[in-house]
């Protein structure tokens, strides 16, 4: 079995260096020192490494905040922040209301999905969710320009997912079949 490649505490100080440049804007060597007792130079090095191993081009020095900021093309890290509500999910449960269908319990927002899939994958890559709910991986798949497979047991939730499209004024055909047999 290979070890991990980090040792515990290196890995908790990238994991903060990400975190801080994300949700302060502004990260300096002091952000280390006093999270996890190490000296100055300890800290610049860490920061260094992470630019180096782990992140290049995701952070920048900038002279007049006197740390380093999120680079504008950098990766988004291992934090994102996405509101937990859109347009798209809005709709979908007016539709499915209006139709007496039960809303999805664990709808998530179009934003998540798609920048789930940009990061792990390329246009024309595979997308597979085999519990897809009301579609919504497959739905920013498509927009995305990968190919994708769904699959759900809910009979009512692929009905829903079906709804999505035409939701975003696409038309799409529902077999007949499943509109039966969520009667």
């Amino acid at each position: 079995m290979s070890q991990w490649p980090y040792r515990w505490d290196l890995l908790s100080r990238y994991r903060l260096i990400e975190i801080v440049a994300l949700w302060e804007g502004r990260l300096t060597t002091n952000h280390l020192m006093n999270s996890f007792g190490i000296g100055r130079q300890q800290a610049s090095k860490d920061i260094n490494a992470y630019l180096a191993d782990i992140g290049p081009g995701n952070l920048e020095y900038d002279r007049h905040l006197k740390g380093y900021r999120l680079a504008s093309d950098g990766l988004p890290g291992n934090v994102w922040s996405i509101s937990n509500t859109c347009a798209s999910n809005r709709a979908l449960r007016k539709m499915a209301a209006d139709l007496h269908l039960p809303v999805h319990d664990a709808m998530f927002p179009i934003q998540l999905a798609r920048q789930a899939i940009e990061f792990w994958t390329e246009p024309g890559q595979l997308v597979v969710d085999l519990m897809s709910g009301t579609n919504t991986l497959g739905f920013a798949a498509e927009l995305l320009g990968r190919k994708w497979i769904s699959g759900e047991q809910n009979a009512q939730s692929l009905l829903m997912g079906g709804l999505r499209w035409q939701t975003s004024g696409r038309t799409v055909d529902i077999n007949p079949h499943l509109i039966k047999a969520c009667a």
